[in-house]
């Protein structure tokens, strides 16, 4: 089963309209750096919902 698959079967079980969102956390900001675009230009509302329509990045909140 992918993350596609997972995602579905959890937004049909709980009637969510849009994806469910999740969280990677690195024990170094290196690390994440080589894998996600790197953003600070959002709050973290923007940055939730962004994630919810699929969009993987790394998000410096402060």
């Amino acid at each position: 089963m992918n993350y596609q698959e997972i995602s579905n079967i959890i937004k049909e079980s709980l009637n969510l309209k849009t994806s469910p969102v999740s969280v990677k956390l690195f024990e170094k900001e290196n690390d994440a750096e080589e894998i996600f675009e790197k953003t600070n230009k959002t709050i973290h509302c923007q940055a939730i919902i962004t994630a919810s329509k699929g969009k993987s990045f790394l998000w410096n909140h402060s």
